[in-house]
């Protein structure tokens, strides 16, 4: 460390802050770790790295989350145009400030805050804040643009502009309460305009839900009658194919029957043929043995000579 801190005295380089920063990082001594951060963040703005600072800076409220820090963050973020991104630490350093009973400066935070980012929260600690302070002025400030963006939150409220405009006569603002009040009293007339509306399209829905309902009930009826039908033309169409079927199965029949007969006939033609056949060689054989009769005969003569 000792090495580190003897090397920065002669150098002005980001890169070796950032060594040191993160050689640091490794112990426990938080704001020795914070302030190297922040000295490599103030480093880098001298060094226009406008993105490695806010990163140092951030680096450094990790460790330690002081005034300081969060001032330089702020600062950076705006000279980015990131004022969004600033908000959290504005809250953060505006709390700091209000817990060390720094109430004005708090109080200076929180109004830039509401600038950014308009919300309720905001004028409620600055209300808070004010009245610490016993600064009617300002309280009543608060407390008025605390109405004004309820009211824009819901622009047809009417309990948030009665109480505005009791809030707008208890403080003076004759002039504003008597606007308030006619934009009240517009309010409520559109209100009933909006509300006979209403009862109009109701009567209408109601009527046209009851002749949905009658045309639902007919369509019913006329849905169970075409069941019916469907189911008597489902047996017809039933039988219609087994008749089909039935035919089919009489052709096929008359088919194998003329098959038969064909093969039969050709069966016949074929036993006459055989039959023919037989009678010939039958013949043949009684010519045959005759022959053999006569030769017999004749070897039998020749024997008896010789």
């Amino acid at each position: 460390e000792q090495n580190y801190r003897e090397a920065l005295k002669f150098s002005d380089r980001i890169e070796e802050y950032e060594q040191y920063a993160n050689f640091l990082a490794r112990t426990e001594n938080h704001p020795k770790i914070c302030r190297a951060f922040f000295n490599l963040g103030q480093l880098s703005i001298k060094n226009n790295n406008l993105e490695k600072a806010l990163q140092s800076y951030k680096r450094a409220k990790e460790y330690q989350l002081c005034p300081k820090v969060l001032r330089e963050i702020i600062a950076v973020q705006k000279l980015l145009k990131m004022e969004v991104n600033a908000i959290t630490e504005m809250n953060e350093l505006a709390e700091i400030l209000r817990n060390q009973d720094q109430i004005r400066e708090a109080c200076e935070i929180y109004e830039e805050v509401f600038k950014i980012c308009k919300e309720d929260t905001t004028l409620i600690s600055l209300a808070e804040l004010y009245g610490q302070l016993k600064d009617e002025d300002c309280l009543i400030s608060a407390k008025r643009r605390l109405h004004e963006l309820k009211i824009e939150h819901n622009p047809y409220d009417l309990k948030l502009y009665s109480g505005y405009r009791r809030f707008l006569k208890d403080n003076l603002f004759t002039n504003e309460a008597v606007n308030v009040k006619t934009k009240l009293s517009d309010l409520i007339n559109g209100l009933v305009i909006s509300q006979k509306k209403h009862e109009e399209e109701v009567q209408f829905l109601k009527e046209t839900l009851r002749q949905r309902s009658e045309a639902l009930a007919a369509a019913e009826k006329q849905i169970a009658v075409l069941n019916k039908k469907i189911k008597a033309l489902a047996q017809v169409d039933h039988s219609l194919i087994e008749r089909k079927q039935a035919e089919l199965d009489l052709e096929s029949i008359k088919g194998a029957l003329i098959t038969a007969q064909a093969n039969l006939a050709k069966y016949e033609k074929s036993s006459k043929s055989a039959k023919k056949e037989a009678a010939t060689a039958t013949a043949r054989v009684a010519d045959l043995e005759k022959a053999k009769a006569t030769d017999n005969e004749r070897i039998t003569k020749l024997e008896g000579d010789l």
